[in-house]
């Protein structure tokens, strides 16, 4: 699998699909941030973004914080992470 610039892995999140970037990555259904989950895909197939970012008053650090914004654009639900279910 080639690498993907790091703005292209949550689009591969989103269309259910395998990629990895730089300590970003996702096999379609979860998506990663070093080792860190950021995001999962629900029983309804719905796109959710966990919010480990100083907006989110859970901050994690730099570079995940610039993958979950990449991540962000396809969420169809942003949620804390203490109600992460995926």
């Amino acid at each position: 699998m080639r690498k993907l610039l790091n703005s292209q892995v949550a689009y591969y999140w989103k269309e259910g699909k395998r990629g990895r970037g730089s300590n970003f990555g996702t096999d379609g259904k979860k998506l990663f941030s070093h080792k860190l989950l950021i995001g999962y895909t629900d029983g309804d197939n719905k796109k959710v973004i966990i919010d480990h970012t100083s907006e989110g008053r859970f901050f994690y650090s730099v570079a995940a914080a610039k993958h979950i914004s990449y991540g962000k654009q396809f969420a169809d639900k942003i949620i804390d992470p203490h109600k992460q279910g995926g």
